[in-house]
C-alpha cells in the first residue's frame, strides 16, 4: 500500500519539474574576469623602480607594460587585441568613470625611466593600496593564459559608490574594459 503512494507522489514530482518551461538562454552570460583569490599575492615594493619611486610597475608574459600610480590610476602599454584599430594602451586614471583605450605617441605605463620592469608570473597579483584608511586597492593579476587583469576596489568617493566598473582584462584575442557583457 506504500508502493502507490510513493510512486503517485514520484509521479507528481517529476511531472511537476517537466511542467516548468526552461528559457533557452538560462545560462549567464560567462564573465571575462577572472576569480583571483587562489592566485599569489606578489610583494608590491619589489615593483619600485627605486626606493623613491612612489609608482609600480611591472610586464606580463605576453609582453605588456603596466603600471599603478601612486594616486590609483593604473593601465597597460603594447598590443591589445580586440580594442579599436591603432590602440596602444588601455588604462583607468584618477578621476576618470571608465577605463579607456587610447592611441598614444607617449605611453604612460611604460615607466619613465626606460628601466626594465619586472614581470608577474602566470596566477600572480600585484595590489596596491591608496592613501591610508581609504580602502582604495589597485591589483593586477597574471591569469593562466597571460591576460592581465587589472581593477580597483574600495569606494568612489565622487560618486558615493563602489569601483564596479572601474576594471579590465586584456586577453589573447579580446579585451573587455568596465562591467561584464551579459550576452
Amino acid at each position: 500500500m506504500r508502493k502507490p503512494i510513493a510512486l503517485a507522489a514520484g509521479a507528481l514530482a517529476v511531472g511537476g519539474l517537466l511542467g516548468v518551461p526552461v528559457s533557452a538562454n538560462a545560462e549567464p552570460a560567462k564573465s571575462p574576469y577572472p576569480d583571483i583569490s587562489r592566485y599569489a599575492k606578489v610583494d608590491f615594493e619589489s615593483y619600485r623602480l627605486s626606493p623613491n619611486d612612489d609608482d609600480f610597475w611591472f610586464s606580463t608574459p605576453a609582453g605588456l607594460n603596466c603600471g599603478i600610480w601612486a594616486d590609483g590610476s593604473f593601465g597597460c602599454t603594447g598590443s591589445i587585441p580586440g580594442a579599436p584599430a591603432g590602440t596602444n594602451q588601455v588604462g583607468w586614471f584618477n578621476g576618470d568613470s571608465l577605463p579607456h583605450f587610447d592611441q598614444t605617441e607617449q605611453p604612460r605605463f611604460t615607466n619613465p625611466g626606460g628601466l626594465a620592469q619586472r614581470v608577474i608570473a602566470r596566477d600572480n597579483y600585484i595590489a596596491v593600496v591608496q592613501g591610508t584608511g581609504t580602502g582604495d586597492t589597485t591589483t593586477c593579476a597574471v591569469t593562466d593564459s597571460d591576460s592581465v587583469y587589472c581593477f580597483k576596489s574600495g569606494t568612489w568617493k565622487g560618486a558615493g559608490g563602489a569601483y564596479a566598473a572601474v576594471r579590465f582584462i586584456v586577453g589573447p584575442s579580446a579585451t573587455y574594459i568596465g562591467e561584464a557583457p551579459t550576452s
